[in-house]
């Protein structure tokens, strides 16, 4: 997430144990998730939303938004935000704006980022066939994921035309892709594509590592899935290309097609021994209607897992699209037969993502071939990222002044430990001291007080895989708005805020936000403004359950919104829960390179288990015996961990669960 962080003055006052503090208008960014992957944010007035929706689907509203995507990443270094309905069902809405329901998982393309020349493109894409509706009100949603770095593929040298067609489809160009042997792959490559292939381990024996390894993503259609589950190393037979199998698959010549109509989000509580399940809220699977008719063509149509004790699909094998009434369910019942499935290679979370589905006839033009396509270039945007750098942090000011010189930064890390290059661009009056470093000075010219600017860092590796950061700056501004005070007192376990203004001409909102460190906040509340200029504007907002927080220390401000889009943030004030105990005191050093000392304000016993996620959600380490110095101090190895932002996550036996963020350097 983006959140605002504003440098403070060191003026202080105290009411009732809540502390304000009084901020100069000095606005920088930080990359931050307010939770570890979800979070929530507010989109301006003349802000892109992408109906992913539409029905009847087609080739021009369900695909080409996916040229639209790739061009707007890979061209325009603009920051798409993907919004996944959590827990909805099959085909229900994302969200609801203006009485429309969006669907299947949907695109926004935030009013900031929309320049002359961005404009233009969404004429063309909407000439294409994608369907669009631009805001007219403030709207705030909850964000699945941002994306910020365009796919990378590879076809395989047989049978090409499937996925050139797939790209044809979307509008995508040839340059995003190239074509090579699979035996040929290699680090550079991201997410190999494999149709209709009869492999072999001399052929595709390579795949094991890469995969394993190089963190290689694949996706394999028709038979070349049952013969690459069951390709064995004749060298060593423990080395075996069953991906997403415990044991491998039947060949595709010894079973029966796929018996349609089939069943979507295969679950079960207990299959070989835990849980398997699949959602409609999955990244993978957003598309519209059923994809029966894409796989009912082709040498092998559906795939099942091999007889015999402990074979089946893995647990971490995600099964979209199913044949529950399979005959071959009576000779072999490790099923079940499955269309569309995906999952982390070997079941490893250090491996790379794997997809597999039925025929090869996938690349039609019904709405069946629609929504299985689909899932496949939604893979790709989810698979992408175990090879892509990352950027975990940045400073960039949003606000300038004219002739004046700012520190700019940014901190990022390349997943496999690639070398990684920076380019810092504008187009603003203004230079970098060094335009190809992570930390640079930026000096402005004069700055015309009605013209938006950007500035971008773009993040490579060798292998020319790329990621950025664009942050829209506006030339200094204050809201012709007073803010006359903001206080909060603390009844019970909830927070009452108040807070009164004058001179609201022009003002849209007020919106809350919320820390617990003071310096990382996210919304949790919009009030519209009154708009009065000739009295006063008395305001309240409850903020309740905040022991659920599992921290002693609660911070809010005020973001104050324009009509025209501006905004400007009010000062900090801190509410003290002197009875919230059960948090986290410390993590020191802070950052570290080598170890972490995690010092809790109770035992570690009122706790079950402790995680370490990324900043992009993923959980690179879980345990329920840390390393304990005493009952109240935990010991954390992080030597391994590549550079970058992280999270410990403690959950609670009671419910709930404590974070804490750290920095390995």
């Amino acid at each position: 997430m983006l959140s605002l962080i504003l440098v403070q003055s060191s003026s202080l006052h105290q009411t009732n144990s809540i502390h304000m503090k009084t901020k100069t208008y000095f606005l920088l960014f930080m990359f931050f998730l307010c939770k570890t992957y979800a979070h929530a944010e507010t989109f301006s007035i003349g802000t892109y939303i992408v109906n992913m929706g539409v029905t009847p689907q087609t080739v021009a509203n369900g695909m080409k938004p996916y040229g639209l995507v790739y061009e707007f990443l890979k061209t325009y270094n603009i920051p798409i935000r993907l919004v996944i309905g959590a827990g909805k069902a099959k085909d229900s809405a994302d969200f609801t704006y203006k009485g429309t329901k969006y669907k299947g998982g949907t695109f926004i393309i935030p009013k900031e980022y929309i320049t002359t020349a961005v404009k233009a493109r969404i004429t063309y894409w909407k000439g294409q066939g994608v369907v669009m509706d631009t805001t007219t009100t403030m709207l705030t949603l909850t964000v699945t994921r941002t994306l910020t770095s365009a796919p990378k593929w590879t076809i395989s040298n047989v049978n090409t035309s499937i996925g050139t067609t797939m790209f044809n489809n979307t509008g995508i160009p040839a340059s995003a892709y190239s074509t090579k042997a699979p035996a040929t792959i290699g680090s550079c490559d991201d997410i190999l594509i494999m149709p209709h292939a009869d492999p072999s381990w001399a052929l595709h024996g390579n795949l094991y590592n890469w995969n394993r390894v190089q963190k290689g993503a694949i996706w394999s259609s028709c038979h070349g899935v049952s013969e690459l589950e069951s390709v064995v190393n004749p060298s060593n037979s423990s080395e075996q290309l069953n991906f997403l199998t415990t044991q491998g698959l039947i060949n595709y010549g010894s079973h029966a097609d796929g018996t349609p109509a089939y069943k979507y989000y295969f679950n079960r509580a207990s299959y070989n021994g835990a849980p398997i399940s699949a959602n409609a809220s999955d990244p993978v699977f957003q598309m519209m209607g059923i994809e029966d008719g894409a796989h009912t063509n082709g040498s092998e149509q559906i795939y099942i897992p091999l007889a015999g004790a402990g074979s089946g699909w893995r647990n971490t094998t995600k099964i979209g699209c199913y044949d529950s009434t399979h005959s071959s369910f009576t000779t072999f019942p490790n099923g079940p037969a499955a269309v569309t499935v995906y999952g982390r290679g070997f079941g490893l979370a250090s491996a790379g993502y794997v997809m597999y589905q039925g025929g090869h006839d996938i690349t039609g033009t019904g709405t069946a071939n629609i929504a299985a396509m689909r899932q496949f270039f939604n893979f790709s945007l989810m698979a992408m990222v175990d090879k892509t750098p990352s950027i975990t942090a940045y400073n960039i000011y949003s606000y300038l002044n004219s002739n004046s010189t700012y520190s700019f930064s940014v901190n990022a890390t390349s997943p496999i430990g690639a070398a990684l290059s920076y380019q810092w661009t504008t187009n603003s009056a203004g230079t970098f001291s060094s335009s190809t470093s992570p930390n640079t000075n930026f000096t402005t010219s004069n700055l015309p007080s009605d013209t938006t600017y950007s500035v971008t860092c773009q993040v490579t590796d060798a292998c020319g895989r790329l990621t950025f950061v664009t942050v829209v700056i506006k030339p200094s501004y204050a809201l012709p708005v007073k803010l006359l005070n903001f206080e909060a007192e603390l009844l019970n376990t909830d927070a009452h805020l108040y807070w009164t203004s004058a001179m609201e001409e022009g003002l849209l909102s007020y919106e809350v936000q919320r820390s617990t460190d003071g310096v990382n906040f996210c919304p949790v509340a919009n009030i519209q403004a009154t708009g009065s200029t000739v009295s006063l504007n008395e305001y309240s907002y409850t903020d309740n359950g905040l022991q659920n927080l599992n921290h002693r220390v609660i911070y809010y401000r005020l973001k104050l919104q324009d009509m025209d889009g501006n905004y400007s943030l009010g000062p900090v004030i801190e509410v003290d829960l002197p009875n919230n105990g059960a948090g986290i005191v410390s993590l020191v050093p802070n950052p570290s390179s080598d170890v972490i000392f995690i010092e809790l304000e109770t035992s570690f016993s009122i706790y079950t288990s402790m995680e370490i996620n990324d900043v992009f959600g993923r959980t690179i380490f879980s345990t329920d015996a840390p390393e304990m110095l005493n009952a109240n101090t935990l010991k954390l190895d992080i030597s391994h961990y590549a550079n970058g932002a992280y999270f410990v996550n403690l959950k609670k036996k009671s419910g709930g669960n404590i974070i804490a963020r750290f920095v390995k350097d």
